[in-house]
């Protein structure tokens, strides 16, 4: 298992950059701005398997939902032409709203866990709010773990 929400990979395809950015461009919807995210109602093309944007060889997607999913990752890519094919630079993170989400209640848990061991000298409650934390990133990070091999996979299904 990882232990941060972040994923980063590098792909050597043997497509020419702009072939693979035909790939891409024909299932990604664009939106107006990289960090607005569509539902699969919305949905005005069964091609489409990705929401984003793709300008200059970069593009930032997320995968098509039906249902919310709070650990979507982002996909940030950066495609590189090269002598016999090109290679794609992948970077998978949290949503913004995730990471705030994530960071506030590991440092509430964490300010808590002190409060209890400095102010009150009560280790049962220090613990089982030390516990509380660790759970809490822990459920965050095996999520986010999951949705990026979901779009791993349709990712995947796009470039081969």
């Amino acid at each position: 298992m990882e232990y941060l929400p972040f994923r980063s990979e590098t792909l050597v395809l043997p497509y020419d950059a702009s072939e693979l950015q035909a790939r891409l461009t024909k299932v990604i919807r664009p939106v107006r701005n990289k960090y607005q995210q569509k539902t699969g109602e919305d949905v005005d093309s069964s091609d489409h398997l990705f929401n984003g944007v793709f300008e200059n060889d970069e593009f930032t997607i997320s995968r098509i939902i039906k249902q919310p999913e709070n650990f979507l990752p982002l996909i940030t890519g950066k495609i590189e032409a090269t002598s016999v094919g090109c290679i794609l630079f992948l970077k998978y993170r949290m949503f913004f709203s995730t990471n705030l989400f994530l960071g506030f209640w590991s440092v509430v848990t964490f300010l808590m866990t002190l409060l209890f061991v400095i102010g009150y000298n009560n280790y049962l409650y220090a613990t089982v709010c030390f516990g509380f934390g660790v759970v809490n990133y822990s459920i965050a990070v095996a999520n986010f773990n999951i949705q990026v091999r979901q779009s791993k996979k349709l990712l995947n299904k796009v470039l081969n």
